[in-house]
């Protein structure tokens, strides 16, 4: 919600909307986001197939998640795998060379648990209708089209 006094011409004269990400770009940006993440699997077939199933997660389950709820959601599947991985290496007998930091499905199904949206299902009709208002449609009108 923005002060009208900020929107005059030659100020902040543009109103964009910008949606929560779709199925198909919340992939995008996990994919973006694990680049350098360390995923379990000790083939580079095996990591591939814990990425895919990293990716049907976020595509199934993260719905209504911002790109900055995915990045959460990434932060805190490594912190479980930390947690995980510093509980395994202090009940070793001091062979601690072979142990390796992987991030796995599990780890990511445990920071869904953590990690909820940030924008509720509330805030999100609110936005749709100030996206119809700007966009010079019927209040209700987005409403409507989403139960289409």
């Amino acid at each position: 919600m923005i002060d009208p006094a900020m929107v005059r011409p030659g100020r902040l004269d543009k109103l964009l909307y910008v949606d929560l990400p779709s199925p198909s770009e919340r992939v995008e940006i996990l994919r973006t986001l694990i680049r350098k993440v360390p995923l379990q699997g000790t083939t580079d077939e095996g990591k591939a197939q814990e990425r895919e199933a990293v990716e049907v997660l976020v595509r199934e389950k993260c719905d209504g998640y911002s790109g900055a709820d995915i990045a959460a959601l990434v932060r805190e599947a490594g912190v479980t795998t930390l947690k995980r991985t510093l509980g395994v290496l202090d009940n070793m007998d001091g062979n601690r060379g072979s142990a390796g930091v992987f991030v796995g499905l599990p780890d990511f199904v445990k920071a869904l648990d953590k990690v909820r949206p940030s924008v509720s299902v509330s805030q999100r009709r609110r936005y749709k209708n100030l996206q119809s208002k700007f966009a010079g449609l019927p209040v209700g009108a987005a409403a409507t089209d989403e139960s289409q």
